[in-house]
């Protein structure tokens, strides 16, 4: 999103030299989500077939990959805002 919004603002059409650094989050969230990746397709139908129950029940119940869910989604949202904060 920010080098999407720095693209659209500043008409820049080339990457900077730093801009590689925004894959990081990207590869960290890929690497922490290989379990859920790879898990079958039973457990993600599960997922699925719950979508109806709250979003407190979805953190209880379903493990989504190597780090805690309450870490996965603290880290989550701290990157959201983080690149939302530098966005603006």
């Amino acid at each position: 999103m920010f080098l999407f919004v720095r693209t659209l603002l500043y008409r820049e059409t080339h990457f900077r030299k730093n801009d590689w650094l925004h894959t990081i989050p990207f590869v960290i969230s890929v690497i922490e989500l290989i379990p859920f990746y790879f898990s079958g397709a039973e457990h993600k139908l599960g997922i699925l077939q719950n979508s109806d129950l709250d979003f407190a029940t979805h953190i209880t119940n379903f493990n989504e990959g190597f780090i805690g869910k309450d870490l996965h989604y603290l880290f989550k949202a701290g990157s959201w805002a983080i690149y939302f904060y530098f966005s603006l």
